[in-house]
């Protein structure tokens, strides 16, 4: 028997699907509105008169890439989208720690990664619910 109100092992699974397939979908969005602004500055630049001119048939895919890489808006998630000289996006990651235990336990968010560590100390659980970092073995 579950007890009301706590999800059920296979209820928990597609709640967790349902999350990365919303993440990975923003990350196609701002794909796609990437390409549509590169395509937008290209056309600008090619064709200034407005429309399609002899200058984009066909389209030059180098040309293209170019204005793609100079492109900078806020994403479907509302976090900044733009590339560096590598054509890499900025690396922005969340940090999780799992807290808890004896089937109790959850992940919580403790920090993240945008240009930089981030880590929200206060967040952090050690150990019988000590708030301070066990000693280092290093600095025996």
């Amino acid at each position: 028997w579950e007890r009301i109100g706590q999800d059920s092992p296979c209820e928990e699974e597609v709640k967790v699907q349902f999350a990365i397939d919303a993440v990975l979908a923003m990350f196609v969005i701002d794909a796609v509105l990437a390409m549509a602004h590169g395509l937008h500055s290209m056309l600008g630049e090619a064709c200034p008169g407005g429309g399609l001119c002899a200058h984009m048939d066909p389209p030059d895919g180098r040309r293209l890439l170019t204005h793609i890489r100079r492109v900078a808006f806020n994403g479907s998630a509302g976090t900044p989208v733009s590339f560096n000289e590598n054509g890499d996006a900025p690396g922005r990651y969340d940090i999780f720690q799992f807290q808890g235990g004896n089937g109790t336990g959850a992940y919580r968010a403790v920090g993240q990664w945008v240009q930089g560590l981030h880590l929200q100390e206060d967040a952090m659980a050690w150990g019988s619910n000590s708030s301070s970092p066990p000693p280092s073995g290093s600095a025996r």
